[in-house]
């Protein structure tokens, strides 16, 4: 499994007290990278090589809008994820406590 965090949470935290705590679950094997903050650099790589624009835009074009609190089933994913840590079955060693 990979995983990848980015912004300044991702600059300034320990990962593996992150896990211990239940911030993230316990994937065995699993790589995690530390993107530092993505939105400057994807902002500074459009600006800078004019030849992503044209993916950028495409991208843009195709985006669409969800009002993801209309949904009842991520209502609940949502609110179920949101005590630390989240479903014991992904955070083992949280379970001896």
């Amino acid at each position: 499994m990979f995983e990848e965090e980015s912004g300044a949470f991702a600059n300034y935290i320990n990962l593996n007290n992150a896990i211990k705590i239940g911030l993230f679950p316990e994937f065995p094997n699993a790589e995690f990278t530390l993107l530092g903050n993505g939105s400057i650099a994807g902002t500074y790589t459009i600006l800078v090589h004019y030849k992503y624009r044209d993916v950028v835009e495409k991208i843009a074009k195709e985006m669409t809008y969800i009002e993801l609190i209309q949904d009842q089933d991520f209502v609940e994913e949502y609110e179920a994820a949101l005590s630390i840590p989240g479903r014991r079955e992904y955070f083992p060693t949280m379970m001896n406590y």
